[in-house]
C-alpha cells in the first residue's frame, strides 16, 4: 500500500510534465527495512513491527519522494543534508569464535595446493586451491578473499575481487582443523586477453597464542585467449 501512495505521489508531480507511469525500483532497502502504512503499523503485525521509525516513516518518505519529483520536474539541484552514519567498522559476528586453525607440517598458510592451468578461453573456470584458514578469523567487511590480478605494463594491478559476479570463494574443512581455499573464475565473454593469476587472502589463528594472523598466496599466472 506505501507504494500505491508513493507512486500516487510521485506522479501528481510529474504528469503534467508527460509522465504517465512511475515504477518503484528497489535496488536496496537494508537501511530502512519494511515500511508499512500508518493503519499497518496500528495493528502491530509483522511488518508493522518491523518498521523500524515509526507510524510516520512513510509519510516522510512519500514528502522526500514528492519533493525530488518536483525538483527532477523542475531542474532544481537537490542537495544532501542527511547522508546515513557509516557503520562499516562497527559491524560484529555473534556465533562462536574459531578455537584454532592447523596445516600439515611441510606445508605454509596461503600455499597453492592446486595451480590453474596454462591458459584458458573465455567462457571457462580458472581454479586455485589454496591452503586456508577458517573465514570468520576475519570476515575482511570492505575487503576481499580473492582476487583476480591482471599483468599491465609490468605489474599486476586488480581486476576482480569477491564481490563480482563471476568469482566464488568456497571454504572447505579437512579434517578437525585444516582448511581449503577454492577460488574460481568465471571468465566472461568480454574479458580481455592477456595474463592474469589468482590470489586468497585469508587470516589463521595460532591454538597456542590465540593471535590472529594474515595470510596470503598466489597462483602461477596462466593466459586468456
Amino acid at each position: 500500500m506505501v507504494g500505491r501512495r508513493m507512486r500516487a505521489a510521485v506522479l501528481a508531480q510529474l504528469k503534467d510534465s508527460g509522465v504517465d507511469t512511475v515504477i518503484i525500483n528497489g535496488l536496496a532497502n537494508n537501511y530502512s527495512g519494511y515500511l508499512s502504512t500508518r493503519e499497518e503499523f496500528a495493528t502491530q503485525h509483522y511488518e508493522g513491527a518491523s518498521t523500524e521509525y515509526g507510524p510516520y516513516q512513510a509519510a516522510a518518505y512519500i514528502q522526500e519522494y514528492t519533493q525530488l519529483a518536483e525538483a527532477l520536474r523542475d531542474g532544481i539541484e537537490v542537495y544532501d543534508s542527511a547522508t546515513p552514519p557509516d557503520r562499516s567498522a562497527k559491524s560484529f559476528n555473534e556465533r562462536p569464535g574459531v578455537v584454532f586453525d592447523d596445516k600439515p607440517l611441510r606445508q605454509s598458510w596461503g600455499q597453492t595446493l592446486t595451480q590453474p592451468k596454462a591458459s584458458y578461453q573465455k567462457g571457462q573456470v580458472a581454479t586455485a586451491v589454496f591452503r586456508g584458514a577458517h573465514p570468520k578469523n576475519n570476515l575482511r567487511t570492505e575487503d576481499s578473499f580473492l582476487k583476480v590480478q591482471r599483468f599491465e605494463n609490468g605489474q599486476w594491478v586488480d581486476y576482480l575481487s569477491d564481490s563480482d559476479f563471476d568469482t566464488t570463494y568456497t571454504w572447505q574443512r579437512e579434517g578437525a582443523a585444516y582448511s581449503k581455499a577454492i577460488v574460481d573464475w568465471r571468465i566472461s565473454n568480454d574479458t580481455p586477453a592477456g595474463t592474469y593469476r589468482l590470489t586468497h587472502q585469508g587470516d589463521w589463528k595460532n591454538g597456542w597464542t590465540r593471535k590472529i594472523k594474515p595470510y596470503s598466496g598466489i597462483s602461477n599466472a596462466f593466459t586468456v585467449q
